[in-house]
């Protein structure tokens, strides 16, 4: 073998390329071999009679009984026999056109996937220490605050830009349009369907609240009518009621306000005794 193939026997042991060149069929075979393939010449078929998940492991040929991959551990040793089929395809392709028997290429290549093997199994860094804080150092200032918060709720989205900014799913509704104070076409997308939207945006009608100011208005004006409709049934009238009448004729004259509804009610010889005065 340090004739035929020294360079594989250096990278492989003398058994291991022995094997693999009997499998191939020489050194020239092998050495067309892809470096793919390489990786599962000599593989033991599976066989349903004699398949046991311990004695027969896949896509793993003869390389896997060489040196470099024997020492590896299982967990990294489909890797190591992929970085030594690509050797091995070298180391072939050398000895197969080379006129002198050497073998300083393939010890080179035992030497390079050895380090590389090392550096694989080596641990990883272990974590430096921590530092403490110092012990005067003051809590950093971070964002945020009462002040930011109140800057975000001043420019965040209301619900009438929400709204507004939405548009209706429904394609024979169109979109209503107005005319902004620059004279631009602005459009309210579901402004106008808010209330049925969701129910958090009211109409213009419902969101307009009376002021406290209105209320009291309100409040005293409903107060009043109670009190001089009190009075008319009791019959007690305010003297501050006026009864002066300026007609053409007379010019003024004194007439009581509540003379048009006993009218009505009166008979006809009442009605002559208040024209005449007479009880």
């Amino acid at each position: 073998m340090s004739v035929v193939a020294p360079n594989v026997s250096a990278l492989l042991g003398a058994d291991v390329a022995a094997r693999l060149i009997a499998e191939t069929g020489g050194i020239r075979e092998l050495a067309n071999v892809p470096a793919c393939n390489t990786q599962v010449i000599g593989q033991v078929k599976r066989n349903l009679a004699t398949y046991t998940v311990k004695t027969i492991m896949p896509h793993r040929g003869v390389i896997a009984q060489c040196d470099l991959v024997a020492r590896t551990p299982k967990s990294k040793q489909t890797k190591v026999m992929r970085l030594v089929a690509n050797k091995v395809a070298l180391a072939a392709r050398t000895d197969a056109h080379q006129t002198v028997a050497s073998s300083a290429f393939g010890q080179n290549l035992y030497e390079f996937c050895s380090n590389r093997i090392e550096k694989w199994l080596e641990p990883p860094p272990a974590r430096p220490p921590k530092p403490l804080p110092l012990p005067d150092d003051k809590p950093r200032k971070k964002r945020g605050g009462k002040r930011y918060r109140k800057m975000r709720e001043k420019y965040k989205v209301t619900e009438t830009q929400r709204m507004q900014n939405r548009l209706s799913f429904n394609p024979n509704k169109g979109e209503e349009m107005i005319i902004d104070g620059d004279g631009n076409m602005v459009g309210l997308g579901m402004l106008t369907e808010a209330g049925d939207a969701g129910g958090r945006l009211r109409t213009l009608m419902n969101q307009t609240k009376a002021t406290n100011l209105e209320k009291l208005n309100k409040r005293m004006a409903r107060k009043q009518k109670r009190v001089r409709l009190k009075a008319e049934r009791t019959g007690n009238i305010s003297g501050l009621r006026t009864s002066v009448v300026f007609t053409s004729v007379q010019g003024i004259e004194l007439a009581d306000p509540n003379l048009a509804k006993k009218r009505k009610t009166m008979r006809y010889f009442q009605k002559q005794e208040l024209l005449t005065g007479q009880d």
